[in-house]
This record gives structure tokens, sequence and C-alpha cells, in this order.
């Protein structure tokens, strides 16, 4: 009886495990699909690495969005670089 209930709950414990790692593929699959999109993705975390990628300083690009004048919050996105 209690080598049935071992292997019961080993098996739970591979298949929560395989559940996890397939969860992990998919939603790094989608995170990447997502910053590779050509109009740009607009998720946080994604914008600063594709200013880094096409070579936008996020410094110039604050500079230059306040003389043109703008408030002092910027948008997200000079926030996020």
């Amino acid at each position: 009886m209690i080598a049935h209930a071992w292997h019961t709950s080993r098996l739970l414990q591979c298949a929560a495990v395989v559940s996890l790692l397939i969860l992990s593929i998919l939603f790094v699959g989608v995170g990447a699909k997502n910053a590779l999109l050509p109009s740009g993705s607009h998720d946080l975390q994604w914008t600063p690495s594709r200013d880094l990628i096409a070579g936008v300083n996020p410094y110039e690009n604050f500079i230059q969005w306040r003389d043109d004048g703008h408030e002092l919050t910027p948008p997200h996105f000079l926030n996020q670089s």
C-alpha cells in the first residue's frame, strides 16, 4: 500500500514538473515573438532592449522630447529606457 501511494505521488510530481516546463517554454516563446514584432513591442520590459538594438540613445531622446516643449513626465517608453 505504501509503495502504491509513493508511486502515485511520484507520478503527480513528474506531471507537475512537465506541465511547468511546458508553460515556461510557451511563455518564453510568446515573449520572444512580441519582442521581434516589426511594429515593435509595447511591453515595458522590451522597449529599452529594442532601443538599444536600434542604436537609440534614450538620454538624447529625452532631451529632444523635453526641448520640444513637452511636460517633465515623459512617455512610458522614455521612462523605461
